[in-house]
């Protein structure tokens, strides 16, 4: 464990040499732009997992008092076929 950590302090840059190339004007790296391709990919992750997702039923998870209503189905069956539009 003390090997990975000797390790870990010679592979770690050091902060006092980034900030003193930042003072000295040296442009920042410049930004990857991940937010849309992130965005795409979340939009097909949504609808695929919508479409998975079946209508659920009455008496499905019990029929106590800890069993949702009919209203919480109707709710949420509402909510998943939004979901799927």
């Amino acid at each position: 464990m003390a090997a990975l950590a000797e390790t870990l302090d010679r592979e770690t840059p050091d902060a006092t040499v980034v900030s003193a190339a930042r003072r000295a004007g040296t442009p920042p790296p410049e930004a990857v732009p991940v937010l849309l391709p992130w965005v795409r990919t979340q939009s097909v992750n949504v609808v695929r997992h919508a479409a998975a997702l079946r209508p659920f039923r009455a008496g499905e998870f019990g029929n106590g008092a800890a069993a949702p209503s009919d209203g919480h189905l109707q709710a949420t069956n509402q909510l998943l076929s939004g979901l799927r539009r």
